[in-house]
């Protein structure tokens, strides 16, 4: 399978709350479950608007500011792409690096 047919898959299963670039959330459970890099890549083709909606609907970030946010699990400032408005990538960058230091 592709990247687009795994994306889809995973879209259309009843049981995935939510999904972003490195896990999905498990509409059961309620768990995160973590994916392998190369399963899914969820292009940053948004525009601006949908990228801040997306930072404002996950609960980890607050003070959303166009090129940075605060992040609640370390309380730290976490800057995004300085050319792109509400840029996603360097947040879930940091949050997987937040959230593993978190978890030891």
């Amino acid at each position: 399978k592709n990247v687009e047919q795994r994306l889809q898959e995973l879209q259309s299963d009843s049981r995935v709350s939510e999904i972003q670039p490195n896990q999905v959330l498990c509409g059961v459970c309620k768990q995160w479950i973590k994916l392998q890099y190369s399963h899914v890549k969820v292009k940053d083709e948004s525009s601006p608007e949908e990228r801040r909606e997306e930072l404002e609907r996950d609960g980890r970030c607050e003070r959303i500011e166009p090129h940075r946010v605060f992040c609640k699990l370390c309380m730290r400032q976490v800057g995004l792409h300085v050319k792109k408005d509400y840029s996603l990538s360097n947040w879930y960058r940091h949050v997987k690096s937040c959230s593993n230091k978190a978890m030891k």
